[in-house]
């Protein structure tokens, strides 16, 4: 991880840039149970290394710095909310950001299959955001009939964003 540190902090610059008045947490760098590539909580940035650990990770080492990137947005963001649109928002605004800051996007996998199916893909989320279904969209990589790959919720909130 140490080998990642100067782009990480070449991120960070950029955000400032960005955002002048941004906020940037402690990146701690952990041994998880293989359930979030990162997360941010009251005490700074978390990263779980072990989703990156090999090949067959959905999360490759190569975006390590845009994961990094993608948490201290979250610290940035004002939207309130625990409804499934804004969450996906949220998760698309910093997966966008990120990429504009890094040019790596976190999600590259999900593109090909969410690109083939963005209509049906839109009309299916619309359907969850009137129920408010989040665990179908978002955090669902244990679901045992997924309704596709997960975290579908973060491409179609990056979609939106890409389109303003």
């Amino acid at each position: 991880m140490p080998s990642f540190v100067p782009e990480i902090r070449k991120g960070f610059e950029r955000l400032q840039r960005i955002s002048p008045d941004a906020v940037f947490p402690p990146a701690y760098f952990v041994i998880g149970h293989r359930n979030s590539g990162g997360t941010d909580s009251d005490n700074g940035l978390i990263i779980g290394v072990e989703m990156f650990a090999d090949a067959g990770s959905r999360i490759h080492l190569s975006e390590v710095d845009c994961i990094v990137i993608h948490e201290p947005i979250h610290y940035q963001q004002q939207a309130v909310g625990n409804d499934l649109a804004t969450q996906a928002m949220k998760e698309g605004a910093a997966d966008f950001i990120a990429e504009l800051i890094t040019g790596n996007q976190i999600d590259e996998g999900i593109k090909p299959y969410g690109d083939l199916r963005k209509e049906e893909l839109w009309n299916k989320f619309q359907l969850d955001e009137k129920s408010n279904d989040l665990n179908a969209r978002l955090s669902n990589m244990g679901d045992e009939k997924p309704v596709g790959p997960p975290d579908l919720g973060y491409y179609m909130g990056y979609r939106i964003c890409q389109s303003l």
